[in-house]
């Protein structure tokens, strides 16, 4: 199945839920993709050893294959990437007292990190952000 399919799936289940706004549904899917590299990059250590020039570039390879396919904002992705990684700086460097990003994934009605076509969706794109296939 591809992202494009699981994107479907999410954008069914917010309609069950009651989640008829497009913009809303859109900012769920765009979130779904920060989540993905976000996970990406932590599970390569990229946010520990450093968010190299080679590393972006992989990233904005890969999200502009999927944007070939479906539009999605790759900017909008990176910055709210980068905005993570200074969230959590800033927060380490508050005694390491840790909060939870801003982005809860609720959405209207519609609990994203509760729902296990959103997850599939986050769980997709992460393997795909990984893998060199087309």
């Amino acid at each position: 199945m591809s992202h494009l399919a699981h994107e479907v799936k999410v954008k069914q289940a917010m309609l069950q839920s009651g989640v008829t706004c497009l913009e809303l549904q859109n900012t769920a899917i765009r979130a779904a993709y920060v989540r993905a590299t976000v996970q990406y990059l932590f599970d390569y250590g990229y946010v520990f050893t450093g968010y190299t020039e080679e590393v972006e570039k992989h990233v904005r390879a890969r999200l502009n294959h999927w944007n070939e396919i479906s539009p999605i904002n790759g900017a909008f992705v990176l910055e709210s990437v980068r905005q993570c990684f200074a969230h959590l700086k800033a927060q380490a460097g508050a005694l390491c007292q840790f909060s939870p990003y801003p982005d809860n994934g609720q959405y209207g009605e519609y609990n994203a990190l509760s729902c296990p076509v959103y997850i599939d969706l986050v769980k997709w794109l992460r393997h795909e952000m990984g893998s060199n296939d087309e």
